[in-house]
């Protein structure tokens, strides 16, 4: 991934190969402009001595994660409380609750 660090005309990558690759300014520009870039790959593969994969980390994946948080929304404020209730009798609530549940290793 690059992100362009200056103004210029864009830039694409070309020339990709196990050692670099070659940054081009889109439209024959000439800016000379800075730039940061991330590689992102997986991992190769282990082999033993007998040329067999011992480990495959393209198999690796993160575990599913949690599904979405749930909440709930802070109740409206309202001067007509009694005894702990608001007058159409639902709970005062004045923030909101969120629960979020956190799977442990190995389960």
């Amino acid at each position: 991934m690059i992100t362009l660090n200056d103004q210029c005309n864009g830039v694409y990558v070309t020339n990709r190969t196990t050692t670099g690759f070659d940054v081009i300014e889109l439209n024959s520009g000439t800016s000379n402009a800075s730039f940061t870039y991330e590689v992102i790959a997986n991992r190769a593969p282990v082999y033993n001595a007998d040329h067999q994969i011992v480990f495959n980390y393209a198999d690796m994946r993160f575990e599913i994660g949690p599904g979405p948080m749930k909440q709930t929304a802070p109740k409206a404020q309202n001067a007509n409380y009694e005894n702990g209730k608001s007058v159409d009798n639902t709970p005062i609530s004045s923030s909101i609750q969120q629960s979020l549940v956190i799977p442990q290793p190995g389960k």
